[in-house]
């Protein structure tokens, strides 16, 4: 009897603390339909720098991902650095290394992240220079390259000032071919954000896309450091030319570069070149023989009776 009332006393006492006391009816209807509304957590300006901070430390991991691990207890941060305020970054889009790098770089395959240019309709630019000794009365070139097919040319300039009649030779380039440029990406040169130059693009029916400062278009500027290793490469082994002379040299390189596949190029098929892409037809021997300059001969001898390496040269005269 004893066990059977202390156990009847306790169900009282804990029915007696899961009740809550009902609310009056005026109550109810000046607090509305919903109850306590959820509180909304202010994020700080020092958070957001804290939460950047982190991103870039962890190697610039999507800001989804490090809330997700902040979340869970993965990842150990300052209190105020909560999940929310990685979430807040990532809706605002704040790392423009992101942005940028997630999609403007091609790689075999279309994978997450990635973005496949049609051939034809996006091209990058860039200016390099001054170089000195002139070449040809140019001291300086602007790179132009298609980023669906991997083409690319090459401009002399004698001033920064004539980037513009660049971008009308390659668009009447285009246009022969039947390619119709729309999009044109470029870094934040003097020239290239000036009003001039956007007005000039856009009459050409091109909408210039300007890239974040300190983060240009990245292949195009990795292909301006190949060009001029092929500049120093093509000078060294052709003893009719001098340094004077890297401006045919950086074009006969950019014909031989189109005839040989690339990584934008084999995107649309295995062994497809960028010049089959932009003309519609395979390279033949006469665009060979058009884009070399003298023929370079590597002579080897028998592997028993080899010395050394023997390389030479022909004496023709550059086209």
């Amino acid at each position: 009897m004893y066990e059977e009332s202390q156990d009847r006393g306790n169900e009282e006492r804990l029915q007696k603390g899961t009740q809550t006391e009902e609310e009056p009816a005026e109550v109810k209807r000046a607090r509305g339909p919903y109850r306590a509304r959820s509180v909304k957590t202010r994020i700080t300006a020092v958070a957001r720098r804290k939460a950047m901070h982190i991103h870039r430390q962890y190697k610039h991991i999507p800001y989804t991902t490090l809330a997700s691990n902040r979340r869970s207890g993965a990842l150990v941060c300052d209190e105020e650095v909560t999940a929310e305020v990685f979430d807040d970054l990532a809706r605002r889009k704040e790392c423009i290394q992101c942005a940028v790098t997630r999609w403007s770089q091609p790689r075999r395959g279309v994978t997450p992240g990635t973005r496949r240019y049609p051939v034809g309709a996006t091209f990058a630019l860039d200016y390099q220079g001054p170089i000195t000794p002139p070449s040809m009365g140019m001291t300086g070139f602007v790179l132009i390259e298609d980023l669906g097919s991997g083409y690319y040319e090459v401009y002399g300039v004698k001033s920064k000032t004539q980037v513009i009649n660049c971008v009308r030779k390659w668009m009447a380039l285009m246009m022969s071919y039947g390619h119709r440029p729309r999009e044109a990406r470029h870094d934040s040169g003097s020239v290239e954000i000036g009003q001039a130059f956007e007005r000039a693009v856009r009459t050409m029916g091109v909408r210039p896309i300007q890239t974040p400062e300190h983060i240009p278009e990245k292949r195009v500027e990795r292909l301006a450091q190949t060009v001029m290793n092929d500049i120093q490469t093509g000078i060294m082994v052709t003893p009719a030319f001098s340094a004077k002379d890297w401006l045919p040299t950086a074009s006969g390189m950019a014909d031989i570069r189109s005839m040989l596949t690339t990584e934008a190029s084999e995107q649309h098929g295995a062994g497809v070149t960028p010049f089959e892409l932009i003309t519609g037809r395979r390279p033949t021997t006469e665009d060979v023989e058009r884009a070399t300059w003298g023929d370079v001969v590597v002579v080897t001898t028998p592997k028993k009776k080899r010395v050394n390496n023997k390389m030479g040269t022909t004496r023709n005269q550059p086209g």
